[in-house]
């Protein structure tokens, strides 16, 4: 029912988009964004929710939205950080949305933390579990099986972190960081493939998301954000340039 009603209210900004876009001409896109832990944890199930619960939804409203119309405005956000922690190929999603017609709408460039659930690498996440964002994390079992927490904290108080061979945090580290010993970035600066991928998919927005800079430990946090922030849009914009070469 929540997922209809949610489908209901896009259906509306569909509606209002589409009018906004026949009066002035400017298009504009609806980026949902998968997040580990939220309703929509992937990009196959977002794909999934706008071809089976939206455009249903929308064919079937007052003033009937048909499919162009629907995902002319409502696409997908991808987050590479988000991504890795549930360790989906964003490749793969590329080619799936270019398959089943549905945008993406922007492409976060982001990198999250991977590691081995070692004493070194739980000394140094003690040290991460900041008060102020979630950090959702999920691990790997030697049988395949996942363990998933709501944020860092919960993980490193269950003792089951340790029966794991891997483990993924959604801690957007910054992409010029080159981790340690026990943490490792992953994702980041995207291929080129997925690049291309992206581009197929219809994506003409790339955005830098490193936000943690105030909650890194000092080691870590950059003498001015501002000027980080800057060193990563540059870093990030002349490998996309490359990447279009």
């Amino acid at each position: 029912q929540k997922r209809r009603e949610a489908a209901q209210m896009l259906v509306r900004a569909a509606a209002q988009l589409d009018s906004l876009r026949r009066n002035s001409g400017v298009t504009v896109i609806l980026g949902l964004e998968p997040e580990p832990g939220a309703a929509l944890e992937t990009g196959t199930e977002a794909c999934n929710f706008l071809e089976q619960v939206l455009l249903p939804v929308a064919s079937a409203c007052n003033h009937a939205l048909d499919r162009e119309t629907v995902l002319r405005h409502i696409g997908l956000c991808i987050d590479l950080a988000h991504a890795a922690v549930m360790d989906e190929s964003v490749l793969h999603l590329a080619a799936q949305c270019r398959r089943r017609n549905i945008r993406i709408a922007k492409l976060h460039i982001s990198a999250a933390l991977s590691f081995r659930p070692l004493r070194s690498a739980l000394e140094q996440l003690h040290r991460l579990a900041d008060p102020i964002y979630l950090h959702q994390v999920r691990a790997w079992r030697p049988d395949g099986s996942i363990l998933a927490w709501p944020d860092l904290p919960d993980a490193l108080h269950d003792p089951h972190l340790a029966e794991c061979t891997q483990a993924r945090v959604h801690f957007h580290v910054p992409l010029n960081w080159q981790g340690t010993d026990a943490l490792r970035p992953v994702a980041g600066l995207p291929s080129r493939e997925i690049v291309q991928a992206a581009l197929a998919a219809g994506c003409r927005h790339f955005e830098v998301e490193t936000y943690t800079y105030s909650v890194l430990p000092s080691e870590l946090r950059p003498p001015s954000p501002l000027a980080a922030a800057a060193a990563e849009l540059r870093k990030a914009f002349h490998h996309l340039r490359r990447c279009c070469d």
